[in-house]
This record gives C-alpha cells, structure tokens and sequence, in this order.
C-alpha cells in the first residue's frame, strides 16, 4: 500500500516517529536484561525502517 501524505503529514509523521525511537531507545538501556528489552528492541527496530520510510517517501 502507497499512501500519500501532505508535507505537514509527513513532517508530524517523522516528529512521533523519533520520538518514539528516542524513548524506545531509553527503554532498552533502562529494562536492559528483562524481557521487555527484546520487545523494545523489535518495536525499535520497526519505527527506525518506519521513520526511513517516511524520511525518503
């Protein structure tokens, strides 16, 4: 699915999206050794290729 966004879209797009990577970031080094680690690293590895997307698209 393409969608299009409009330049104010994709400009608050990528605002949540590194904020999003910013706290999951956080995340990891704070639950470092817990489980909850590994789910935030999966959902950090998914905003990163989300906010690349929207980055080049």
């Amino acid at each position: 699915m393409n969608m299009r966004f409009t330049p104010g879209e994709k400009i608050a797009i990528q605002l949540a999206l590194e904020q999003r990577v910013f706290e999951l970031e956080r995340n990891v080094v704070d639950w470092e050794g817990e489980e909850v680690a590994e789910d935030c690293k999966d959902l950090l590895v998914e905003a990163k290729l989300a906010l690349k997307k929207i980055r080049e698209g």
